[in-house]
């Protein structure tokens, strides 16, 4: 398990398209793992990205089983290429090991609609979101210590179908290991929805 962190050159029109479309983004973070010698599908290569802004720069990272191919995209600054293998972190997990956490991530439940399949309808309170995660953890091996959360927003995208439009919300606090098998496949696989769409990555910090 790899990670992969690179700032994005917001002045490119590309990487300024890719940021105002999911979609398209999902299109671009594919394309990295798409090479003839490295073709992997998302779910297979557990592959997850979130995008972050900090310190005037907008970031892009990236967990997946093989290593992208950033020379398959212009608008990364290639020189703030970072990777670094996880499987030792992933090793050292425990029970009664506690990390402050950063997870973007589509807290919804499932509804059904007279005639139609069902859709996700995204949590209205903190404390539905609250409990959702709560719920999370006790699937992913982990229980939530404490928890806060910033305004929900909106995610944007064009697909062939039409367009979309997906409720994302950014949630921090500090989680503790239960059981250190399922924490590590939720580590590695996300937690929650739509993780083609830059969601559900699990950032750990001490």
């Amino acid at each position: 398990m790899y990670m992969t962190c690179v700032a994005i050159d917001r002045h490119n029109p590309s990487a300024r398209q890719a940021l105002a479309d999911c979609c398209d983004m999902h299109k671009n973070i594919m394309r990295l793992y798409s090479s003839s010698e490295n073709s992997v599908a998302r779910c297979a290569g557990k592959i997850l990205y979130r995008i972050v802004e900090q310190q005037n720069e907008i970031m892009l990272y990236l967990t997946s089983t093989h290593l992208p191919d950033m020379r398959q995209t212009a608008w990364i600054k290639s020189h703030t290429v970072r990777q670094c293998d996880l499987q030792p972190l992933v090793n050292r997990f425990a029970p009664g090991q506690s990390f402050s956490f950063d997870l973007l991530t589509h807290p919804s439940k499932k509804e059904m609609r007279t005639g139609a399949n069902s859709h996700r309808v995204f949590l209205r309170t903190a404390r539905e979101r609250a409990d959702w995660l709560q719920r999370q953890g006790e699937k992913g091996g982990f229980r939530v210590v404490s928890l806060q959360e910033g305004a929900p927003f909106d995610l944007r995208g064009k697909r062939p179908t039409g367009n979309i439009c997906l409720r994302a919300v950014r949630m921090m606090g500090r989680l503790e290991i239960t059981d250190t098998a399922r924490f590590a496949q939720a580590y590695q696989s996300g937690i929650g929805p739509e993780k083609a769409y830059g969601m559900g990555m699990l950032l750990l910090g001490g």
